[in-house]
C-alpha cells in the first residue's frame, strides 16, 4: 500500500493476536483499515483504508501489527 509516497505493507501476526478489538477501535486507528468477517475472528488489516501513520504498530499490547514492508 502506498499513501502520499510512503509505502506499508502490515500484516496481523494471528499467533500474537489476542483478539483484544483495540486495533478495531477508532482510538488506534482513526481509518479503520482493521476489519474482522465476524464477531470473535482475529482481525485482519485492509490496505485500501491504510494512511501509512503506523500508529497501529505502535499500539498493539501484544506486538500483533507487524510492518513488513
Amino acid at each position: 500500500m502506498q499513501y502520499n509516497g510512503v509505502r506499508v505493507e502490515l500484516f496481523v501476526d494471528d499467533d500474537k493476536c489476542q483478539a483484544c478489538d483495540l486495533c478495531l477501535a477508532n482510538e488506534m486507528c482513526h481509518f479503520n483499515a482493521f476489519k474482522r468477517v465476524e464477531k470473535g475472528e482475529k482481525p485482519f488489516w485492509d490496505g485500501s483504508y491504510c494512511r501509512a501513520c503506523l500508529t497501529c504498530v505502535m499500539a498493539c499490547p501484544h506486538g500483533a501489527v507487524i510492518k513488513i514492508g
